[in-house]
This record gives structure tokens, C-alpha cells and sequence, in this order.
């Protein structure tokens, strides 16, 4: 019995530390400090995050943790299975699967470290978070910090949602057609569907409190409790603006008895069956067993297809000869398009697409899907030499290592490019601020895939980021300042020059961490 849980303990350990480790931690809990920075506006600034009935609610510990946990718990949702969805695909392409499995370690057991070790790292970043509110409270709040207020509110949101999250990202792994980019998108596809399913659980818990053991994310959970508490259903919660002449209201804060806080913590016990679901189809590193070979996943089947089937990328009539950057871009490109033929369906439909469309549609409802689209298809190119071990050999072209962050960008960008290339002509003789702000927004994606790239060496970061910043983006249709690509028609010079300006220390940000890199490869 001691050597089992010692072969646990010994996954769970090497999970915690080689999470904690990376780049990527500290580039999450900058964001983190970030998110609760912008979650927890000061009184002045003429915008908040909670609304009762059109008044702005005062920030005491009672508001400020319940706002902040709620949309907090939103993105963690989101944000939390991208970051530990890359646990078993690390340890297949590092070689590590194949010393696990010829060890005595268990699936199960082995399965258990991956889990429990992921549920350790979300929660240290779900403590960060709550630091970082608590701490934007000191500076901003409007009654003193309760600081048993915040670990209560916090506990209600967070301790079910991580473990159900966790096992989600362990099942999708273990699923041969639920892994890679394909399973990335669909369960972005599920999350987003679970939100607009929280207000659907509210109508549905009157008189059943046992139905808010369905909602795993909580929001429907709290705006039930909040209803009942206020006696209202004019609740907003989420950036929005008020009205000064109204006198701000006090939030009582919520009741947490048994018959709230027991429903809500059963969630966790989804976890059981998915954990089970990921146990049975773990192929355990065996390469003969159909699962766990290195493109299983439906996203990984659909490119094949296409490249057998659909489209043939040719070998001769790319740049040779003498080395050169613009050949190095054009190469780069050439091998998105041989890992991803993808890509080329995804221009061919996009291009017939806005052929025909009128151009309302084009901006308001193509745009953002091919952007959504291309997040996963760019989210590779800046990482996929480092994750095949490729570094050395590719570093050892001529040209390619002092330019490697321009080379990786500028692919990116043409990608981007070719996707947007007839929506981009459609728009320009009608609006050429609109097709200004598209290009604009090319420009932000293609920034933002690299630097993220560049900084974590993994394409989850920048799918979590700017999938949820999509998503916001999206839905924030009169706020101006998302609307960072024209969809909306509402942008002005002053948000796309900001834009342009974010797009720049990104890439500015990438060039000298890079240039750090090769400082210390040099010594």
C-alpha cells in the first residue's frame, strides 16, 4: 500500500514542480494579477463590475469577492483546462510516457498523480487570484477588507470547479478523438454553451435546489442566490457603466447555509465519472495500441484527410538557393500549410464565403468566425519547432536564428493574411477605416500568438487567452473599446491606435526575450 501511494505521490510531486516552473506560470499569474486589476474598477473611474438595479453597488468584501469570483470563475473555467490540457501529450513527446510504462505505476495511479497534481497548480493560481483581489481591495475598496469573506466566496466558486475542470482536461487527453486542436475547440464550443446554460439552471432550480449541483462554472448558482437575496432580478454582473445621479447601493452579502453551500460543493463529485472515462481509454503509451500515436486526435484526422484528399501542397516551387528572410517566412509558411492543410479550407471557404456575403455580414458574423478559426491554426506556428525537439536543426539554417521571432510573426501573419484577404478587399472600397481596423486586428492576433509562443514554448497560453478575449470581445458589442478588428463598426482612431500600440510592445516584448535567449546560448 505505501509503494502505490508512493508511486502517486511521486507523478503528483513531477506534475506540481514541472508546472511551476515554466515560463508560463509566471506569465498566468501576471494575468492574473491583471484580470483582478481590471476586475475591480476604482468608484471614480465611471464603470463597475456590479449593478442592482441600474445603481452601482458599494465595494465592500461582500461585493468586491462576490463579483470577482463569479467572473473570475468564468475564465478559470475557460483558462484552467487549456493550461493543464497538455499533462500526457508532454510526456509522449518528451519520451517520459516510455519510462512510465515500463514501470509499475498503474494507469490508475499514474492517472491520479496527473490529476491531482493539475487540481494542485489551478488551485495555487485560484489563491494567487484571490491575493491579487484582495490586494486591489486595499486599494480600491469602499468598506474595509473581511478577508473570511473572500475565502469563503472564493471556496463556494473555486472548490468544485477545479477538480471537474482538471478531470475534464485529463478525460479530453485520454480520448484519442477528443485530443489535440480538435478537442480544444470542441470544449470551447461547450463552454460556451454552459454559460448561456447557467441562466437556463436559475428558472430551472425554483422549488429544486438540487439542480444547482449541475452547474459546474457557478454562475448560475450565485445569480440564483443573489436574486433571492436582493429581491430583484435587475442584476448585472460584468464591466459595464452607471449612473452617477443614482446613490449607490449596500450588498448584504449572501447566506451561506447548508441547503445553498451543499448543492454547489456536490459538483465536485462530477469528477468520479470523468476520471473514469479517462481511465478506461488510456492507452498507456503502448504505440501499437490505436490512441496513442502521435496525430490521433480528430482535429490531427481531419488535416490528413484534407491533405490526401483535398489539397496537394508541392514539394519543388518553393524559394531556394541562397538563404534569405523573406525565403525563411515563405518556407515557414510553406510547412504551416504541410502540418496543417487545414489552413487551406479554411481560406477557400472563408474566400467564398465573403465573396457573396453583403458586407454587414461579412464584418458582424464571417469575421468573427474566422478569427475564432484562426486562433488554433496560428497558436502552433511560434511553438511547434520547440515541442518537436527541431530547435538545433532549424537554428542551424542561415538567417533563421537572429531572426526567428520576425520569421515566426510574419508566417503568422500571412496566414492570417490569406484567411482575411477577400473580406479585407470587400471592406476597403466601403469603409477603409474598417479595413484599417481589420488589418489592425490581424496584426493584434498574430503579436499575440508570438509573444505568448516566445514566453511559455506551449500554443496552449495563447488558445486560453485569446479565446476568452474573443469571447469577450464578441459579446461586448457597444464597448468600443473590443471592438478591436471592426466587427461592431463602433471602433474609433484612438482604439486602434491602441491596438497598434499593444501589437508593437508585444512584439517588442518577443525580440528582446529572444535576443536574451541567444545572449545566454552564446556563453
Amino acid at each position: 500500500m505505501k509503494k502505490r501511494f508512493l508511486q502517486f505521490r511521486s507523478v503528483l510531486v513531477m506534475e506540481s514542480i514541472l508546472r511551476l516552473r515554466r515560463t508560463s506560470t509566471l506569465v498566468l499569474f501576471l494575468f492574473m494579477c491583471a484580470a483582478a486589476f481590471m476586475l475591480m474598477p476604482e468608484a471614480g473611474s465611471g464603470g463597475t463590475t456590479f449593478l442592482i438595479d441600474e445603481r452601482r453597488v458599494l465595494l465592500n468584501s461582500a461585493a468586491a469577492s462576490l463579483a470577482t469570483a463569479m467572473l473570475g470563475g468564468m475564465i478559470f473555467s475557460l483558462a484552467g483546462f487549456y493550461l493543464v490540457s497538455n499533462s500526457i501529450a508532454r510526456d509522449v513527446r518528451t519520451g517520459v510516457g516510455s519510462l512510465v510504462a515500463s514501470t509499475p505505476v498503474s494507469s490508475a495511479r499514474y492517472l491520479a498523480g496527473k490529476l491531482f497534481g493539475n487540481i494542485l497548480y489551478l488551485s495555487i493560481i485560484g489563491a494567487v487570484f484571490m491575493t491579487a483581489c484582495m490586494g486591489m481591495h486595499l486599494l480600491r475598496g469602499e468598506m474595509p477588507l473581511e478577508p473570511v469573506v473572500y475565502f469563503r466566496t472564493f471556496g463556494i466558486m473555486f472548490l468544485p470547479l477545479i477538480p471537474v475542470v482538471a478531470s475534464i482536461a485529463l478525460m479530453f487527453e485520454s480520448v484519442p478523438l477528443l485530443s489535440g486542436r480538435g478537442g480544444d475547440a470542441l470544449y470551447f464550443f461547450i463552454w460556451t454553451l454552459s454559460i448561456g446554460l447557467s441562466a437556463a439552471i436559475v428558472m430551472g432550480t425554483k422549488g429544486r435546489a438540487w439542480l444547482l449541483s449541475t452547474d459546474i462554472s457557478g454562475i448560475g448558482f450565485f445569480i440564483r442566490e443573489i436574486e433571492t437575496t436582493i429581491k430583484t432580478t435587475s442584476v448585472s454582473i460584468g464591466y459595464a457603466t452607471f449612473d452617477r445621479t443614482l446613490p449607490p447601493i449596500l450588498f448584504p452579502g449572501l447566506k451561506w447555509i447548508p441547503d445553498i453551500v451543499v448543492p454547489r460543493l456536490i459538483s465536485a463529485v462530477i469528477a468520479f465519472p470523468l476520471f473514469g472515462i479517462a481511465w478506461v481509454s488510456f492507452r498507456r503509451f503502448d504505440p501499437a495500441k490505436k490512441g496513442m500515436r502521435t496525430k490521433t486526435g480528430l482535429f490531427s484526422r481531419i488535416q490528413q484527410k484534407i491533405g490526401r484528399s483535398w489539397f496537394h501542397i508541392p514539394k519543388v516551387g518553393w524559394p531556394a538557393g541562397s538563404a534569405s528572410f523573406l525565403k525563411g517566412v515563405l518556407l515557414d509558411f510553406r510547412m504551416t500549410l504541410v502540418l496543417s492543410p487545414v489552413v487551406l479550407a479554411v481560406i477557400a471557404l472563408s474566400s467564398v464565403a465573403c465573396l457573396f456575403a453583403p458586407v454587414e455580414v461579412i464584418r458582424a458574423t464571417l469575421l468573427p468566425i474566422a478569427f475564432f478559426v484562426l486562433v488554433p491554426l496560428l497558436a502552433s506556428i511560434p511553438t511547434r519547432d520547440r515541442a518537436a525537439n527541431a530547435t538545433e536543426l532549424i537554428f542551424s539554417a542561415p538567417i533563421v536564428r537572429q531572426n526567428f521571432v520576425s520569421i515566426k510573426f510574419l508566417s503568422a501573419l500571412l496566414t492570417a493574411a490569406l484567411v482575411c484577404l477577400v473580406p479585407l478587399i470587400r471592406i476597403g472600397p466601403d469603409s477603409p477605416f474598417g479595413a484599417l481596423e481589420l488589418l489592425n486586428g490581424m496584426l493584434f492576433l498574430a503579436a499575440g500568438a508570438t509573444i505568448l509562443g516566445v514566453l511559455t514554448n506551449t500554443p496552449k497560453t495563447f488558445t486560453a487567452v485569446f479565446l476568452l478575449f474573443l469571447y469577450v470581445a464578441m459579446s461586448s458589442r457597444g464597448v468600443p473599446g473590443f471592438d478591436f478588428a471592426g466587427w461592431h463598426m463602433i471602433g474609433t482612431a484612438a482604439v486602434a491606435a491602441s491596438y497598434a500600440m499593444v501589437s508593437v510592445l508585444m512584439m517588442s516584448t518577443a525580440w528582446w526575450t529572444d535576443w536574451m535567449r541567444m545572449g545566454k546560448e552564446r556563453r
